[in-house]
């Protein structure tokens, strides 16, 4: 959902994808991929649903392209202030990926007919192979400790990537200095908006943006009723913090814990770290990606679209780890 009603403050403008340093750029899948699929339309006939794996493969192919190196973020345990996944759906959806990927029948009448009845699972065994995906296509995935949109931030933070690509501007908000929420790379343009351009626009710093985001409406509390964002800035202007607003406005002490816990979500990605994460690039295991291409789209065509893959990787400028190896 992100914050409600923020696309009022932001600026979201075109810009020139050279301008992304550096030239890595970090996707929020969860959020990301889900909006890439939806717009796909329903799910028919005896095939499972593989439309990830072409999304996915379009991601990296256009990424290559012009020099980007993607990088995918996956969610760890949702903030306990958000609803939490199914375990059980987790399970269920995984234990059809592994039959998926043992057999390699794309047109598995048991697995396809079991994705077919549910969205949520469909999407959890989308997970799974994308993991895979990464591996065998050797780009970087990273799993966070906690929602990725708040891990992808983190990375922009340090300085590990350029920009966090998601559907809104929340990244913003856990400290990513740049967000881009649409990629139009055949013409080298993101859509983009940055944190400095935020903090001008409305005269707030950090800790007042995420107060905002609390009082307007966010993923962790439906926020204070009749305060939208124009509202909430001015409000924050003229008293300070999130807790002089809630006083002002007469929340009562036993309402305002609500608020605290939520705004305190925020802060958490302040005490993530780094350490550890490893963006480098991996050799791409071809024979397996042609594997799966093939259950797909036929031998000739699975054959050249890892063949395209391996010169775009050679040619796009991205530091590799053994690609001679597999060349």
């Amino acid at each position: 959902m992100g914050v409600r009603n923020w696309s009022e403050l932001i600026s979201w403008t075109w810009a020139d994808c050279t301008l992304v340093r550096p030239r890595t750029i970090a996707f929020d899948t969860p959020n990301y991929m889900l909006r890439r699929l939806s717009t796909r339309g329903a799910i028919s006939g005896p095939r499972i649903a593989l439309d990830h794996v072409f999304i996915f493969l379009s991601i990296v192919r256009s990424c290559l392209r012009v020099g980007l190196l993607p990088v995918f973020v996956f969610d760890g345990p949702p903030e306990t202030l958000k609803r939490p996944s199914n375990p059980a759906l987790v399970s269920r959806a995984e234990k059809l990926y592994s039959d998926f990927r043992e057999s390699g029948d794309s047109y598995d009448d048991a697995i396809s007919e079991a994705l077919s009845d549910s969205r949520a699972l469909r999407w959890y065994f989308s997970v799974a192979h994308l993991r895979d995906l990464c591996v065998w296509t050797g780009v970087p995935a990273v799993s966070s400790p906690t929602e990725a949109e708040m891990m992808a931030a983190r990375l922009a933070a340090d300085g590990m990537v350029g920009t966090v690509v998601s559907n809104d501007a929340d990244a913003l908000l856990f400290g990513s200095h740049h967000v881009t929420r649409a990629l139009h790379l055949s013409e080298s343009s993101v859509e983009c908006a940055t944190l400095a351009q935020l903090q001008s626009s409305t005269g707030l710093n950090m800790s007042q943006l995420r107060d905002l985001a609390v009082l307007c409406g966010c993923d962790f509390h439906p926020g204070l009723r009749g305060i939208g964002p124009r509202r909430g800035v001015i409000e924050l202007r003229r008293h300070g913090d999130l807790e002089a607003v809630l006083k002002a406005r007469g929340v009562a002490e036993d309402e305002r814990v609500s608020y605290r816990k939520a705004r305190d979500v925020y802060d958490e990605v302040d005490f993530l770290s780094t350490d550890g994460v490893d963006l480098s690039v991996r050799s791409p295991v071809a024979s397996r990606l042609e594997d799966l291409l093939r259950s797909v789209t036929g031998t000739d065509r699975a054959s050249h679209m890892v063949k395209e893959l391996m010169v775009l990787w050679k040619g796009s400028g991205v530091e590799q780890t053994h690609l001679e190896e597999w060349m």
